[in-house]
């Protein structure tokens, strides 16, 4: 039995939908995000013409993050739906995207690695080591560690690394034990 009917129109065909409190933040059947809370008009997120692989509303449901076939990462203001920032660096489709507690942002791609981010900056980390797709990410309590699935049928739990940059010394000393050069004799030319 139907109790209510609480929406009809473009903005209730829905192809998904999670609850966050007293709001569902949904994708349309269009592709757009949105998000709907009982007595409101409902928050539609600009896309453009691309629909979202995935989204995910952070802890606080102040920002809602979606993985974009552009192998972008849009970020939106979940109250208002203005565009916050996108963030770039996955070399290959984004395919899973998740918030931390404290605001970082972590996402998989096709291309394998995962990535963490500081969304305020748009620094990342990569995260190297599986061998295919990398299709689900989810932080465990306490944002320590990052859990990431893969298409190569792995599951890897990652110690989170730092996102704050490197100072000029360590920056030297990771160069230093990954740089080597040969010098080849000189020969006269034939």
């Amino acid at each position: 039995k139907v109790v209510e009917r609480l929406a009809t129109g473009p903005e209730a065909c829905v192809r998904g939908m999670r609850r966050f409190g007293a709001e569902l933040m949904m994708i349309r059947c269009d592709g757009r995000p949105q998000r709907w809370r009982r007595g409101e008009a409902p928050v539609v997120f600009d896309t453009g013409r691309d629909e979202p692989v995935d989204v995910a509303v952070s802890k606080d449901g102040r920002r809602l993050a979606a993985a974009m076939p552009d192998r972008s990462i849009r970020v939106w203001d979940a109250s208002t739906g203005a565009a916050v920032t996108t963030l770039r660096g996955h070399s290959d489709l984004v395919m899973a995207v998740a918030w931390s507690e404290d605001g970082r942002l972590a996402s998989g791609s096709d291309a394998r690695p995962a990535r963490v981010w500081d969304v305020a900056t748009g620094r990342s980390r990569v995260l190297r080591g599986h061998g295919r797709a990398v299709s689900a990410v989810q932080w465990e309590p306490g944002d320590l560690h990052l859990l990431t699935g893969a298409h190569d049928g792995t599951l890897r739990r990652w110690e989170v690394p730092s996102l704050a940059p490197r100072s000029a010394p360590a920056q030297r000393r990771a160069l230093d034990e990954i740089t080597s050069a040969a010098i080849a004799e000189d020969r006269p030319a034939t």
